[in-house]
């Protein structure tokens, strides 16, 4: 390797180190609204100063000023520690024998007699030091403690624990006054605030330890194998190195009076949240009433953020976070919640990281697969790691504790060396006959050509991007793109859509795309449409709609695949309902296609939800149908299936279903699922159940991924905010529908600056 290959790849390290560094820290953060690690930081510093736990609290609790600023900052911790003395008071009457209490629910506070539950809010870490001395002799000495003072009294006993008691005393020995012992205690506390950080960093870096050591394993982020993997791999080091090009340009300070809003919404969101642009006014659009600066929204009203920025942006400078710098979805959002932060990161290193094609787990799923009798999986790994793999492994274990430790020395030190490292970069020259990884695109463009090479929106659209060959009302539509192509998949979800329609409306919509069609139904209510013009065939399948369709999808036993399959299907096992909601339409849809007017044809296939499931069976049919009807009908000339697109779609068969399924539509089996739709996610693997073809995955900013894997979806979907927790579990059913998808293919669209060509009058 020369020295440019040698600083990439130490480039595309620290950028993925980065990423995970600021993945750990939004993790912790998340971790704190769950355990407040700050305010259990606050409750030691306090119980340092009044000598006692309990004091602390009372101490909070009682003081009506000290209570007012705690509550101005987090007025939910006040209310956290009212619940817990409940909770404490009635566990102490439990052990004194009031069984009754036992079973007794306390609305908001939990059952009465377990542990008091970790708040959803973060208790302030620091307080000002002079108020929570004023507070601190109040407690002491009383309302009246300037006169206690000053008269020599005694601090009331029990007010305090003694090691406070003592340090109070020690303080008003040497003090003048009133005045100069609060400064004195003011200090005391201020030294006590100061070593309290030290124990709030000591204990986060011990967080961020074991959440580097979590997602080192998760993510697979051996640093060995990554430095590996960029050091042979120039397309994935040169994807690396754009996006920490990307970041290190947009974390270069940028005047805010030079912002466009209608441009740069993110940017002026940043600025106009400074304290010297955020605190003004500015009249309202139209001469309206003043708006204040911090509370517009650029990206809605831009006038009213050019008329703030302009006139009080002069001077002042700003730096995007790391995550809007990365994620123009970022940017439009105003308030972005912790899964999408998190989402937007992980979407970064995906394509760098996983357990896929590790030589390490192929290496044991060949051997596995090698053995002529398999024993348990645990003798299997066992017995394969040996001494001649016993290198590998430990390897591995050092590759994967060099980026936990990595990890832990947090994002601001990874950030200075990326910094660093491109300002490096860029100051070399390019050595002869190597080309340059290109500049990233501006702020909110499109994705940079070497960002597809992952997951972060990676679909091939050489297809999409050509010319259409369609000659009907589909336009945009590339009957020969057999590869995922993001216009079929925004037609054929239109076709989805449109068959949750009645009949008319159907044939109405058909005609007008310039197809004919034909609806068709079973006694099992299975229904969709044939759709055909001269060249190519649509066979749609409606979703779960009726009562019986919601009995199809509980009849999740699995059974021998069905005659109308095929011979060649026998030994695997599907959906049983499933299964037998297609064999119920197979004669009929097969008698259709039999019935059209001959021709050479490509077949579709598409639908959504249940319809999804049934569009499988039916390519499973299909393949082995379409020889012999082209054997039996000279005049029928079927060129084969095309393409298979389903939204939403659960598990139709085991694995061996899946991989026959796979083979047998060769690339041409697209599967898109939404975020967190359940549908997508049953039956259970648990119950032999597999998923087959291509992934599209939509994350939760929106963002289309292909075959991600399987830690960054976990992620993704995992609730990481309780205070948002019904929202995310509304999501549950929203991201379900087929207008969801829809919406989300026209952005993915939007977003790589193809138009959405399908009406959107049919939403679904």
């Amino acid at each position: 390797m020369g020295a440019m290959e040698i600083l990439e790849t130490t480039l595309a390290v620290v950028f993925v180190y980065l990423i995970l560094s600021l993945i750990a820290t939004a993790a912790a953060e998340v971790l704190e609204r769950w355990n407040g690690l700050r305010g259990k930081t606050l409750r030691d510093v306090l119980a340092s100063v009044v000598g006692d736990h309990a004091k602390a609290r009372e101490l909070l609790l009682d003081d009506a000023r000290l209570r007012a600023m705690v509550q101005a900052i987090d007025p939910g911790w006040i209310e956290h520690l009212q619940k817990s003395l409940v909770r404490k008071s009635l566990r102490k009457l439990m052990r004194l024998g009031v069984s009754p209490l036992r079973a007794v629910g306390v609305p908001g506070i939990g059952a009465i007699g377990a542990e008091p539950t970790a708040t959803s809010t973060a208790a302030p870490s620091y307080l000002e030091p002079r108020s929570v001395a004023e507070a601190l002799l109040r407690r002491g000495y009383g309302e009246r403690w300037r006169v206690a003072v000053a008269e020599g009294g005694d601090i009331v006993r029990g007010r305090l624990g003694a090691s406070g008691w003592q340090q109070l005393e020690a303080l008003r020995r040497d003090a003048t006054g009133p005045d100069d012992l609060l400064g004195r205690v003011a200090e005391w506390i201020d030294e006590v605030n100061a070593r309290s950080i030290g124990w709030y960093k000591r204990r986060l870096q011990a967080r961020l330890l074991w959440i580097g050591v979590a997602l080192a394993l998760v993510t697979n982020a051996d640093t060995v194998q990554m430095m590996s993997r960029f050091a042979s791999d120039p397309q994935m080091r040169a994807a690396a190195v754009a996006r920490a090009t990307q970041l290190a340009e947009a974390s270069a300070p940028f005047a805010c009076d030079t912002v466009d809003p209608a441009d740069q919404p993110g940017r002026a969101r940043v600025c106009l949240q400074l304290p010297a642009i955020g605190g003004q006014r500015v009249d309202g659009a139209g001469g309206g009433d003043a708006v204040s600066c911090a509370a517009v929204d650029p990206a809605v009203a831009p006038a009213s953020a050019t008329k703030c920025l302009q006139q009080f942006g002069k001077g002042q400078t700003a730096t995007l976070l790391p995550a809007a710098a990365l994620c123009p979805e970022i940017q439009k959002l105003p308030n972005p919640t912790q899964q999408q932060v998190i989402s937007c990161l992980a979407g970064e290193v995906e394509p760098f990281l996983g357990w896929r094609r590790d030589p390490l787990v192929e290496g044991w799923r060949e051997s596995v697969r090698a053995a002529v009798v398999p024993p348990s999986w645990f003798g299997q790994l066992w017995q394969w790691l040996g001494w001649q793999h016993l290198a590998d492994l430990l390897l591995k274990v050092v590759g994967l504790l060099v980026t936990a430790v990595a990890v832990s020395m947090g994002a601001p030190f990874w950030f200075d060396l990326l910094n660093k490292l491109v300002s490096l970069r860029s100051s070399q020259a390019i050595p002869v006959g190597q080309k340059p990884a290109g500049r990233p695109a501006a702020e909110g463009g499109a994705v940079p050509a070497t960002a597809a090479a992952g997951g972060n929106g990676a679909v091939a659209l050489a297809a999409s991007e050509a010319p259409s060959r369609w000659r009907g009302g589909m336009s945009g539509f590339d009957p020969m793109a057999a590869a995922l192509d993001l216009r079929n998949a925004d037609w054929l979800a239109y076709l989805a859509a449109l068959a949750y329609q009645p009949d008319d409306v159907v044939r109405a919509r058909l005609k007008a795309l310039g197809l004919d069609g034909r609806g068709f139904a079973s006694a099992r209510d299975t229904q969709g449409f044939v759709a055909w013009c001269d060249s190519d065939c649509f066979i749609v399948f409606r979703g779960t709609q009726e009562l019986r369709d919601w009995q199809t999808d509980l009849d999740a036993a699995p059974v021998p695949a069905p005659d109308c399959l095929g011979a060649g299907w026998s030994g695997s096992a599907v959906h049983q309902g499933f299964a037998e909601a297609y064999a119920g339409a197979d004669a009929t849809l097969k008698g259709i296609l039999r019935e059209l007017p001959g021709g050479t044809r490509r077949l579709w296939l598409a639908g959504h939800s249940l319809g999804g499931a049934l569009a499988q069976l039916c390519a499973a049919a299909l393949e082995q149908a379409l020889p012999a009807a082209n054997a039996a009908d000279a005049a029928a000339r079927w060129i084969g299936i095309r393409g298979v697109y389903t939204y939403g779609s659960p598990r139709v068969g085991d694995a061996r279903f899946a991989e026959h399924l796979e083979r047998s539509c060769s690339g041409r089996l697209h599967r898109f699922v939404n975020q967190r739709d359940a549908v997508a996610r049953v039956p259970l693997e648990a119950m032999g159940y597999r998923h087959a073809g291509t992934a599209a995955y939509f994350d939760a900013l929106g963002r289309l991924h292909v075959d991600p894997a399987g830690w960054f979806v976990g992620l993704d979907t995992v609730v990481v905010d309780a205070n948002d927790m019904l929202r995310q579990a509304a999501e549950v059913g929203t991201d379900h529908r087929i207008g969801a998808y829809r919406e989300a293919l026209r952005r993915e669209l939007e977003r790589r600056g193809l138009p959405a060509e399908s009406p959107w009058a049919v939403q679904g």
